[in-house]
């Protein structure tokens, strides 16, 4: 099956919607909390399949990362 990478000729191996890579990992949860570029993995349930989370475009909710204060 087509994974549905953003950019394979560019490197990017991030998910797009609709990649059959998308829920259907294994729950690791206890063994790691984020993925490649530090965005939070699910806690439980189905992880995606890569080193990249999907994350859907939209939507109402926000990331925020941590940052250390000098």
């Amino acid at each position: 099956a087509n994974p549905r990478f953003v950019s394979l000729e560019e490197g990017d191996y991030r998910l797009r919607n609709g990649s059959p890579g998308i829920n259907a990992g294994t729950d690791a949860s206890g063994l790691v909390g984020t993925d490649i570029a530090g965005n939070p993995r699910p806690s439980h349930g189905a992880w995606k399949l890569g080193a990249h989370e999907y994350l859907q475009q939209g939507g109402s909710f926000r990331v925020l990362k941590w940052q250390e204060r000098r």
